[in-house]
């Protein structure tokens, strides 16, 4: 990717290329790392989901079925409330493959289409960091992702506008990505750091913000 290829250029010219290679191997085991921990943050959710599919074709081909047969043993009639309750389950027992299918098809319409448009794909990002649970996973994973990059890049001497030039592409999720085109403005026009990063207070969480300014302050970024 860019990073590596901009990195390799830089080490070349100043004569730390091995250093430079020691890090990059430090900091793609990290990354791995980091990925493979946010598989298994992911997991405990789609485990959430699956578990409550299970009970719910439970009732539905299970426990349904013998109220049924004991209600009309009974002949009494039934409350409006159950008979929608039991119409429903049936109903989602035999046809639970058409609410499959539809999942199926709004993912591929989301991954082949939606996202294809950049204006939309920003939108469906910043959606993203806003979702209970799995959004502060996706939060946490960027800003590690942007963190390290940045690190990496600056202390092996590339300057700050091509640092934030790669860090931004590094960056899967597009709304955080804008942010760090709103730093790289900032930088390029003389300003700091800080104000971009303030403005972006619901992506860029205010403890970072503080720790990257005292860093840029300070000449210890």
């Amino acid at each position: 990717d860019m990073v590596f290829v901009n990195l390799i250029k830089a080490s070349e010219a100043s004569g730390t290329l091995v250093t430079v290679l020691q890090r990059l191997v430090h900091y793609r085991e990290r990354r791995e790392i980091l990925r493979k921990r946010l598989r298994a943050g992911m997991l405990y959710p789609a485990v959430l989901v699956f578990a409550c599919f299970a009970v719910v074709m439970l009732i539905a081909k299970v426990i349904v079925p013998q109220f049924e047969m004991m209600f009309s043993k009974f002949d009494v009639p039934l409350p409006p409330f159950t008979k929608a309750f039991m119409s429903t389950t049936k109903f989602f027992g035999n046809f639970w493959w058409l609410g499959v299918l539809l999942i199926a098809a709004l993912v591929a319409v989301y991954k082949l289409w939606y996202v294809q448009n950049p204006l939309r794909r920003l939108t469906a990002d910043r959606v993203k960091l806003r979702l209970p649970i799995i959004g502060k996973i996706l939060l946490k994973n960027a800003v590690v992702e942007f963190t390290r990059t940045l690190s990496l890049l600056l202390r092996s001497g590339l300057s700050m506008m091509a640092t934030l030039d790669l860090v931004r592409n590094a960056i899967h999720n597009r709304a955080f990505a804008q942010t760090l085109q709103g730093m790289r403005d900032s930088v390029e026009q003389g300003a700091g750091l800080e104000q971009p990063m303030r403005a972006a207070g619901d992506i860029i969480p205010a403890v970072v913000t503080d720790m990257i300014v005292t860093g840029e302050e300070t000449g210890r970024l």
